[in-house]
C-alpha cells in the first residue's frame, strides 16, 4: 500500500480464462495489499489483452474503488464507492472526423453528468473506445477531478504514452 492510501492489483488474462470477480469490500482496509508500484513493475506496457486492473484510492478518508478492463483498442472503466452498482454508463467513441471531440452516448444515467465529459476526455486522450461507469454518490467537482486525475495517472502507466498525451 502506498503512503497516499492507494492500493492496486493487476491481472492479465490469457487463452480466454476469466479471473474470479474481485471482492470490493466497503472497508478500504480489505482492498488488495499489493502496491501500485509493485503491480506496475510486474506488467509491461505491451501487455496481453484482455487485462484486468483494480485499485483503491482514498479521498478525504473516503474509499474510491477502480476497476479497469483493457481490451483491444477499448477500455471499460468503473469508478465507485462502497455502494458498488452500475447506475451510470457512458460510451465515448473517437471519430476520424473530429479528433478533438469524441462522440458520447449515454447507456444509463444522466446524459450531461460528470461521467459523460470524463469519458469523452479519456477517449480523446487515449484514442480508444471508452466505456465509463461513474458510481460515486454525492460527487462534487473536487471529488470528480480527483477521480479523473487518479485514472489518468494509472491509465498512462498501464497504456504507456498514447499519441497526444501530455505529461
Amino acid at each position: 500500500q502506498k503512503a497516499d492510501g492507494r492500493t492496486s492489483e493487476g491481472t492479465s488474462l490469457s487463452q480466454g480464462a476469466l479471473p474470479a470477480a474481485p471482492a470490493m469490500a466497503a472497508d478500504a482496509a480489505a482492498a488488495p495489499e499489493a502496491g501500485l508500484a509493485a503491480a506496475m513493475e510486474a506488467m509491461s506496457v505491451g501487455q496481453a489483452v484482455p487485462a484486468v486492473h483494480n485499485f483503491t484510492s482514498k479521498f478525504m478518508e473516503r474509499p474510491i474503488f477502480f476497476h479497469i478492463l483493457v481490451l483491444e483498442e477499448s477500455l471499460f472503466i468503473w469508478a465507485g464507492g462502497p455502494g458498488l452498482g452500475l447506475d451510470d454508463l457512458q460510451v465515448a467513441v473517437p471519430t476520424r472526423y473530429d479528433a478533438a471531440l469524441p462522440s458520447v452516448a449515454t447507456l444509463r444515467g444522466e446524459a450531461d453528468g460528470q461521467s459523460s465529459s470524463m469519458a469523452q476526455k479519456f477517449s480523446r486522450c487515449f484514442k480508444r473506445l471508452v466505456y465509463l461507469s461513474f458510481n460515486v454518490e454525492a460527487a462534487d467537482s473536487e471529488l470528480a477531478f480527483f477521480i479523473q486525475k487518479e485514472l489518468t495517472v494509472f491509465l498512462k502507466q498501464i497504456l504507456g504514452d498514447a499519441p497526444g498525451v501530455k505529461r
